[in-house]
């Protein structure tokens, strides 16, 4: 046997409900729709905040065979975050992409804030009193071509006319 309940609810021998028709399921807050044998994936509302929680051992997977996974603002009108599907990863600020990585780093729009120092690839360290050290030469071109050389081996400044300050 099964059980129905008016048009739109079924319950099979194996207590599996069928949900059908055109009305909703709800849940009062803190009442918690479980799944898996062991309760493992909550889904609930504690009166101020809407919660999807792995309460087992294991992770929660969001998967997608689409491009990718988007939050939305509540307005559903800006995105918070998009993961592509095997790709880049995008942060947004208001609508207003602001991080991406890609297959060679990340990208920052804006400025980006370092609390206890700033290191670029092998070769330049910002600490966070502002003190910058190169330990490889460093070029500064300026307009019309132009150019300076911080040489790290010999502590000068070598210009582009053979000049050296020391």
């Amino acid at each position: 046997g099964q059980l129905t309940v008016g048009s739109g609810i079924t319950m099979g021998i194996a207590g599996v409900a069928t949900f059908s028709g055109t009305a909703d399921v709800h849940l009062l807050d803190n009442v918690r729709l479980n799944v898996g044998d062991g309760s493992d994936l909550a889904i609930y509302h504690d009166n101020t905040t809407s919660i999807i929680a792995e309460v087992g051992t294991g992770e929660l997977s969001l998967q997608s065979n689409g491009n990718g996974i988007r939050f939305w603002d509540t307005a559903n009108n800006a995105t918070m975050l998009f993961a592509s599907n095997g790709g880049s990863v995008e942060l947004y600020e208001a609508g207003t992409k602001k991080f991406e990585t890609s297959t060679t780093g990340a990208t920052i729009t804006g400025e980006a804030t370092a609390t206890a120092g700033l290191i670029v690839g092998s070769g330049l360290t910002i600490g966070s009193a502002g003190v910058s050290t190169f330990s490889k030469n460093v070029v500064f071109t300026g307009l019309g071509g132009k150019s300076a050389t911080w040489n790290t081996g010999n502590g000068a400044f070598e210009l582009d006319d053979n000049t050296t300050i020391k």
